[in-house]
């Protein structure tokens, strides 16, 4: 308020009064895909048409506002409504973006919406050869778009976050969106399955998973029970427990740490007991104080290096793919290193202990349900998770394909190192895979999977190995010839292009078999010994050169090859 009118009574608010904007959104009724892409194994994003304009944008559930920089594309979208109201969000990693509140016309899928506010954030976009914007998947008590413009506009609806006001308008709709996240790393890549309001039919078992309660109001943050690490259990050593107390005035048990699940986070950020246990025995390890790209403490390790790691949620076992746990990283001179896919972050600000981003995310579908945020007669917020990685068959598998991955990125470097792409491709557009998914509602529950059931990656290749790994699996092999709804599904997000015009008639049984993802094509077994040897002197190297090469970035991408 100013000076000037200080002794005067205060405006009254009009935005539940009138609002000459107002929000509102349809179902098309079409089956429009989200445009959802996997970027070098970086980001997961979706197509966001603003005003008409596409702007693909990284669905991010560690925050709850959405931007685009129009600056990438060189257009600005039309017909844009502007708040008076400025924003700005600072990410974990550091970036900040920043930029005027206006008000568009928004299509997400098969979702069209009036009037949903956004920020504009010019050049806001760190890597502008990857996305153009942020679309913020958290919720509403933390957002800052809507907390701008509660006061003094009449835009207090229009600055909910997008999928959280989808969401709340249909109420005859279930109010979780879903994710099953694809693994195929170079160039851009068709990104899994992303749903709203709808599940995986074959992975509608994910409702029997135990509901693990959001804390507080603002985050998809749970508790973590603790990880198993080759078979050893790490609980507890929480950096936070006493500031999240105070903060939230709810106790954090002794044995578990708080945990946010981001799918705006390419790796996992976790305290400092739990990376040194899991990776400083590991033969040939490094420590760095840049293990993850934004000065998070981890260690460089061998690029071979296989691991046996499981989180536990709600008194359950996800294990995680031991692809997963190992990073690579390209120098601009072609050189390869790998870092630990879990490194510490700066907890001191009260933060959670920890950030659970892709690395494990990959290995389940989830479930993120708004619970009584967007309706008031249900419990509070929850995620649910449904295992999709088998521990004994990744474990058989992890050697040959760490291997035929470094075989891929090699290649991949060889093919664009000093090209210049002349197009540019943010979003996946070739096939994509023949998935289907059912809507239920809040309360309906689908049987859970049948005891012994083992999931399994099958875009990373099948192995009828029953190696067995440093500690029992999660679950044992009891699968059948065809394999389990997980087995399946997982198979089907690695549809290639060779059976796209048979897309309609195929079922999940048949991508499985015709869509394995290959990662690398090995000349014999002399290039095999070749690389192994060369890979062995590049990671003894790897504590020279690091220093150097810790500020590097990735080539640029191009056009999607089909190399893995």
């Amino acid at each position: 308020m100013s000076p000037e009118h200080a002794s005067e009574a205060p405006p009254k608010m009009r935005s539940r009064e009138w609002n000459p904007h107002p929000y509102s959104v349809v179902h098309t009724g079409g089956d429009e895909n989200y445009g959802f892409t996997h970027i070098y194994d970086q980001e997961y994003t979706v197509t966001l048409a603003v005003n008409g304009v596409p702007f693909q944008v990284i669905c991010d559930t560690g925050s709850p506002d959405t931007w685009i920089d129009p600056v990438i594309q060189g257009i600005m979208p039309p017909d844009l409504i502007y708040t008076g109201k400025n924003n700005s969000a600072t990410y974990a990693d550091g970036t900040v973006s920043s930029g005027q509140l206006v008000l568009a016309n928004i299509t997400l899928g098969p979702y069209a919406t009036s009037n949903q506010a956004i920020m504009l954030s010019p050049k806001g976009s760190p890597s502008p050869e990857w996305f153009q914007g942020i679309m913020g998947l958290s919720r509403v008590a933390l957002s800052t778009t809507h907390r701008l413009l509660s006061n003094g506009t009449p835009f207090a609806e229009n600055g909910r976050p997008i999928v959280y006001n989808i969401l709340s308008a249909l109420e005859d709709q279930p109010h979780y969106f879903t994710f099953l996240l694809s693994r195929p790393e170079l160039g851009a890549n068709h990104g899994g399955v992303f749903t709203i309001s709808e599940l995986v039919s074959e992975l509608s078992a994910i409702t029997s998973a135990p509901r693990l309660e959001a804390l507080g109001n603002e985050t998809w943050t749970t508790l973590l029970d603790g990880v198993y690490a080759n078979g050893v259990l790490l609980n507890g050593h929480s950096e936070t427990r006493e500031t999240y107390a105070n903060t939230s005035h709810r106790a954090i048990p002794e044995n578990a740490t708080t945990a946010t699940l981001d799918t705006g986070s390419s790796y996992v950020r976790g305290p400092q007991y739990y990376v040194d246990a899991i990776f400083k025995d590991v033969p040939g390890a490094i420590p760095t104080d840049n293990a993850d790209g934004s000065n998070g403490f981890g260690y460089i390790i061998p690029c071979d290096t296989k691991l046996n790691i499981s989180f536990v949620f709600g008194g359950q076992q996800y294990p995680v793919h031991p692809i997963d746990m190992v990073t690579v990283n390209t120098a601009p001179n072609g050189t390869f290193y790998c870092t630990g896919a879990i490194s510490h972050g700066d907890a001191s600000d009260g933060s959670n202990d920890w950030i659970v981003g892709d690395t494990f995310l990959r290995n389940v579908y989830s479930l993120f349900d708004f619970g009584s945020d967007t309706n008031p007669s249900e419990g509070p917020a929850y995620m649910q998770l449904l295992s999709v990685t088998d521990a004994g068959a990744a474990w058989a598998e992890a050697d040959k394909l760490l291997l035929e991955r470094i075989v891929a990125h090699n290649a991949y470097y060889t093919s664009t190192h000093g090209v210049t792409p002349t197009t540019t491709q943010y979003a996946w557009t070739g096939s994509t895979p023949v998935i289907s998914v059912t809507s239920a509602d809040d309360k309906q529950t689908y049987a859970p999977l049948p005891s012994g059931a083992a999931p399994h990656l099958g875009e990373w290749g099948t192995s009828e190995s029953s190696a067995t790994p440093i500690s029992p699996p999660v679950y044992q092999q009891t699968t059948s010839a065809q394999g389990t709804p997980q087995q399946l599904v997982a198979g089907a997000l690695a549809e290639d292009d060779a059976g796209s015009s048979k897309a309609d008639s195929k079922h999940v049984e048949d991508l499985l078999r015709d869509s394995t993802v290959i990662i690398g094509m090995l000349a014999g077994a002399l290039v095999l010994l070749i690389l192994v040897v060369v890979l062995m002197v590049r990671v003894n190297r790897a504590n020279k050169g690091y220093r150097e090469i810790s500020g590097s970035t990735l080539p640029p991408v191009k056009a999607y090859e089909d190399t893995y």
